[in-house]
């Protein structure tokens, strides 16, 4: 069997009173110490360290942007029927409230002065309305849509002479 083992405050103790009894210069030496290739590969560590975590980052942003990418194309996915639904329920809230085409042609034939003659009526998905007519005064003809209240709102795109000298008008409602 050992004996009695001494506790840690008597090792302290015993190695307190040795260090008193020191050596006379216990500085380590730094001739030789530093080594150049010691010192290089901590240069090395210090300088790629930034450049380390900038390519780290780099990878991150990476994968973000790639994350960010994929849940936008699920979004659009899942959000695609609802913005046809969308835009089928703006098609015919503008079809239920602007009046029938028949009644409009039937309005611009009651408007119009005797020498004008209608070349082109068309309505848009979005519920505009095109018209082209050709007049020998295309003065005339805009009054003449303008003393009506609901063809008060075409208004002048274009115009162009026709073949036989009259001027050809395009006329589009503003919303």
């Amino acid at each position: 069997m050992s004996g009695v083992r001494d506790s840690l405050i008597d090792r302290l103790g015993r190695a307190a009173r040795r260090g008193v009894e020191r050596p006379r210069d216990i500085r380590p030496s730094l001739r030789g110490a530093v080594n150049l290739r010691d010192a290089l590969l901590i240069a090395a560590i210090v300088a790629l360290a930034p450049l380390a975590t900038l390519g780290g980052a780099m990878l991150l942003t990476r994968a973000v942007d790639r994350e960010s990418r994929d849940l936008s194309a699920r979004v659009a996915a899942r959000d695609a029927p609802m913005a046809q639904r969308a835009a089928a329920r703006a098609t015919l809230h503008a079809a239920a409230t602007k009046p029938a085409l028949v009644v409009t042609l039937e309005r611009i034939a009651r408007v119009l002065p005797m020498d004008a003659r209608l070349i082109m009526v068309a309505r848009g998905a979005d519920g505009r309305l095109s018209v082209e007519i050709a007049a020998s005064d295309p003065d005339l003809l805009r009054a003449a849509l303008r003393d009506d209240p609901q063809l008060a709102r075409l208004r002048n795109t274009a115009q162009r002479r026709g073949p036989d000298a009259r001027v050809v008008v395009t006329m589009t409602s503003v919303p």
